[in-house]
């Protein structure tokens, strides 16, 4: 009997000694007491010895292991029924990808030009109508937008190899707070074009102390570049050089589809001025008589300039509408630039006066 007897304090709590089979099972760490304990306190931790009972085998129970099979039943599947729906404000590359253009930036600081060099593009977007697109590129120079330059027109290609040089009369000074835009536009008959994409970059981002290559991704156009780039009207007119007289000749026909710069506003009283510019100078000016309230004025009026024979091949011509302000400045309604450097249309027009080609009146789109 005395194999199966318990010892007991003078509490008639189980003493240490009393505790060993259980001692062998669990161990209790008393919780630690403040600076503000008692001495007899710390004397006496049988006092507060925990009820050794079969409970404290629960206490120990085994953590569940990654390598243990997995209830199926214990998950809350509440949590897997929410559908996760990609956010539209966010879109993808894929989405926003409009393919990629290589092009070539450099600037000559002697002569203050900027030359932009289209190179190539890669993977445009196709039209809806057949698969593919025919591309051409308007390139200028942003904040002042005054001589935006067209390239010509490749058909039928996702990929086109342009080879175009732009060449932009620039101070230096101006460069810092310059951004080069190049708009790509597939080419339609039956309307001004679609707009493809754009690319843009700060010029005071880039080193041209040399000739850079850039590869750049084409973006969306947005609603405010679309508004930006708006049809604002075409210009009429014919142009003639009599080298054995030093004349030049510009006839000024009619223009159409003119835009006031505030929207609202529906009166229009345009006139066309003419100036003729070398080595970026102004040297001749001259202007048509202005016409009342209306948006499709006609003038058939021939401006004539004495213009000599060295100069010919170097001049710049440019004719720019104004809506002739009864008080304040006269406002710009679009211009139209022809130089050595244009291209498109007024390469073309240009090249055949210099040339003697006989030049009808042709239309002319207007840019700011």
């Amino acid at each position: 009997m005395e194999n199966d007897q318990h010892h007991y304090g003078s509490s008639g709590t189980p003493t240490p000694t009393s505790a060993a089979a259980v001692r062998d099972l669990a161990f209790y760490f008393p919780p630690t007491k403040s600076d503000s304990d008692t001495g007899a306190e710390r004397a006496s931790p049988a006092a507060k010895a925990p009820d050794m009972s079969p409970c404290v085998s629960k206490l120990r129970q085994r953590r569940a292991s990654m390598h243990d099979a997995i209830d199926y039943t214990k998950i809350d599947t509440k949590l897997y029924d929410k559908i996760l729906v990609r956010n539209k404000s966010v879109p993808s590359i894929q989405e926003e990808g409009r393919g990629t253009l290589n092009f070539s930036i450099h600037y000559n600081k002697d002569k203050s030009l900027l030359t932009v060099k289209i190179i190539q593009a890669r993977d445009l977007v196709p039209c809806e109508n057949n698969g593919t697109v025919d591309p051409f590129c308007k390139v200028s120079i942003l904040p002042k937008r005054w001589n935006q330059l067209n390239g010509k027109v490749l058909k039928s290609t996702l990929n086109p190899k342009f080879e175009e040089e732009f060449v932009f009369e620039m101070p230096a000074g101006d460069l810092r707070t310059s951004t080069l835009e190049i708009l790509l536009v597939h080419h339609d008959k039956f309307s001004r074009g679609n707009s493809i994409g754009k690319v843009q970059m700060a010029l005071c981002d880039v080193d041209l102390s040399d000739k850079v290559i850039i590869w750049k991704n084409i973006m969306k156009i947005t609603s405010e570049d679309k508004d930006r780039d708006r049809d604002i009207g075409d210009l009429m007119f014919s142009l003639s050089y009599l080298s054995s007289a030093e004349r030049l000749t510009v006839v000024v026909v009619k223009s159409r589809n003119l835009e006031h710069t505030e929207k609202g506003k529906i009166t229009l009283d345009p006139y066309v001025k003419v100036t003729l510019i070398y080595a970026g100078k102004k040297i001749k000016r001259k202007k048509t008589t202005t016409k009342r309230n209306t948006h499709n004025p006609d003038w058939n009026e021939a401006l004539v300039f004495n213009l000599s024979r060295e100069y010919i091949k170097e001049i710049t011509i440019e004719l720019v509408i104004y809506h002739d302000n009864k008080i304040g400045n006269d406002e710009i309604l679009g211009k139209v630039l022809l130089n050595p450097h244009s291209t498109g249309e007024e390469k073309i027009h240009l090249g055949d006066m210099i040339v003697g080609k006989s030049t009808g009146p042709r239309w002319h789109k207007l840019t700011m």
